[in-house]
């Protein structure tokens, strides 16, 4: 059985421009990260859907991908967030319980 949690990250005028899926599964844990570019307008249910898929496909693979790589994304990540430890491994990540 699965069950999605979803965290937002927002800006400085409380929009939801990061959205975090986290999804447990039997096999392990796939964590899914939807950031806003600057020519978005925040929405959370296509920041869910984004970050879903993308933790759904950690678990499938059962590995990382989609190293973040964009200067806003710092920018942003650097203005709304104290611990970036969260996106050290990209935008889909697995986690085993063991």
């Amino acid at each position: 059985m699965e069950q999605a949690k979803f965290y937002y990250f927002r800006d400085e005028m409380s929009r939801p421009v990061i959205t975090k899926c986290r999804l447990e599964t039997d096999v392990g844990t796939g964590i899914g990260f939807a950031i806003c570019s600057p020519m978005d307008m925040p929405c959370k249910r296509v920041g869910r859907g984004i970050a879903r898929q993308r933790a759904v496909h950690a678990v499938k693979t059962k590995g990382n991908s989609g190293p973040i790589n964009r200067e806003h994304v710092f920018n942003l990540l650097y203005s709304i967030c104290d611990d970036l430890s969260n996106f050290q491994n990209g935008k889909s990540v697995f986690e085993t319980d063991g």
